[in-house]
């Protein structure tokens, strides 16, 4: 038999339809690894709560008609923690044993170029170490932004994403104010540090309304958009981390255009791929640079995790998703163990 036509089956989380997840045998190459390859056994992966909900809802494939990402069934997920168990013979920094972190897929094994991993610091915990996805999210915006500290940052939407972001630019010596009408999101964020957490928008509030230096929109709600521009100070920039895949709201999007315009502000792209994806030598920052960075601060105890996650089996997908969905969870979102799947 040729190498090259080699198979296994690993388990795997499908989104067969829309909302409707399940536990699946899938094929996967069993080639040994090519020479910058690396093959690993997956221990955890994390369920990102905006961008797996919105495959599992069929949002992605309405949006591109079926014809681009998120094209159900799909196997989601990009947040993983795994073992290594070979590498390819030009990865000399890499051995069987050691644990790294990757944009790898719920399924329970992980082939990626050497370039694509990264190494998990030793006294992290693996399940811990998924975050550094999720970090990266707003890592962009605080690499980009011409706002700096210790203005103030208003962190609009508490989930999973924006929680973490809040804390990276309270790290960074921002004064970070958070908003959330959720009780249970303003609690969690408390937990991580962020002492100055609102129900709403404070628009009308004369300690924010027109001195806010930066905005990070991370609800995907407009009437939250709408509102935060009366926040921003003259100069000022709203970033959109969170953009909505469908209308939530009936809004007047003039008056938004009226706040930015009269406040000289602009409002952009929160997108995570404004910057490149790998390290290029010049310093710039890097997707790869922000995960790498982020794993560090997880394992120096700079970033606070704990109590923000679910541990919960694969086979439990279908179950998670609608709790996710119908906001269920106690927690922000689930980290899965795949420590003792074995389906093939």
């Amino acid at each position: 038999m040729n190498d090259k036509n080699l198979t296994t089956m690993t388990p795997a989380i499908q989104i067969t339809r829309e909302q409707e997840a399940a536990l699946i045998d899938l094929e996967v190459d069993a080639t040994p690894p090519d020479a910058s390859e690396v093959i690993a056994r997956t221990l955890y992966t994390l369920i990102s709560p905006g961008t797996e909900l919105n495959v599992y809802l069929g949002e992605y494939a309405r949006a591109s008609s079926g014809a681009g990402w998120g094209t159900l069934p799909m196997v989601p997920g990009y947040a993983a923690v795994a073992e290594v168990e070979q590498v390819g013979e030009e990865v000399t920094d890499l051995k069987a044993g050691d644990l790294i972190f990757c944009m790898g897929p719920h399924q329970g094994r992980q082939r990626k170029p050497r370039r694509d991993v990264l190494p998990v610091p030793a006294g992290l915990a693996a399940e811990k170490a998924t975050y550094a996805r999720l970090m990266n999210v707003t890592m962009s915006t605080f690499c980009t932004t011409p706002i700096r500290p210790p203005e103030t940052v208003l962190v609009v939407g508490l989930g999973l994403v924006g929680v973490l972001g809040a804390q990276i630019f309270r790290m960074a010596g921002y004064h970070v104010v958070g908003v959330d009408p959720v009780e249970r999101r303003r609690e969690l964020a408390t937990q991580c540090g962020i002492s100055t957490v609102l129900p709403a928008v404070p628009k009308n509030d004369r300690t924010y309304r027109g001195r806010v230096g930066l905005i990070v929109e991370c609800s995907a709600h407009e009437q939250a958009v709408v509102d935060a521009t009366w926040c921003l100070r003259r100069g000022g920039e709203i970033v959109l981390v969170g953009v909505p895949m469908s209308a939530r709201a009936e809004v007047q999007d003039v008056e938004a255009f009226k706040a930015i315009f009269r406040a000289f502000a602009s409002m952009r792209t929160g997108s995570e791929w404004q910057i490149p994806r790998h390290p290029d030598g010049t310093g710039r920052p890097s997707n790869f640079g922000n995960m790498a960075a982020a794993l560090d601060w997880l394992a120096e105890g700079r970033i606070h995790v704990d109590g923000l996650h679910t541990v919960a089996h694969p086979r439990d997908c279908q179950q998670l998703y609608q709790d996710i969905l119908h906001k269920r969870l106690d927690t922000l979102t689930a980290i899965l163990d795949w420590r003792d799947v074995d389906k093939g």
